[in-house]
């Protein structure tokens, strides 16, 4: 079993991403905010971390950054749907500041799964069969 740190300001997806992730068990901590998340992060180790980029009070990109300074070997899936910005440029900085898969919104549940299953087994974490 994985523990799988989900950081985004959007309840309801934080919900839908716990429920995807419980199902494929997976352990899942929530954060609100990227600075919540560094300190889930600190205090859990998680293996993954999966992270929205436009958050208020400590956005993605930063926390992405931050995440990996604390815990280089860190998995990181970021996402965005964009807002003002083209989420493309987003997510291709995000993957510069240590992503290792992005994805944009919206997405499938089962595109979420698979990316989380891939990077996983790449890093060498996979749940309970």
């Amino acid at each position: 079993m994985s523990l799988v740190l989900v950081i985004d300001d959007n309840e309801d997806l934080r919900t839908v991403i716990r429920r995807t992730l419980e199902a494929a068990r997976h352990q899942v901590l929530e954060a609100q905010d990227g600075r919540q998340g560094l300190k889930l992060l600190q205090q859990h180790a998680p293996q993954l971390m999966i992270t929205d980029i436009l958050m208020p009070t400590k956005e993605g990109l930063e926390t992405i950054r931050e995440a990996k300074a604390l815990n280089p070997g860190l998995a990181i899936i970021a996402m965005s749907g964009g807002g003002s910005m083209d989420s493309r440029d987003l997510l291709r900085i995000a993957q510069e500041f240590g992503a290792s898969i992005v994805l944009e919104k919206p997405f499938r549940s089962a595109t979420l799964r698979q990316s989380v299953e891939a990077l996983l087994a790449k890093h060498g974490t996979s749940p309970i069969a």
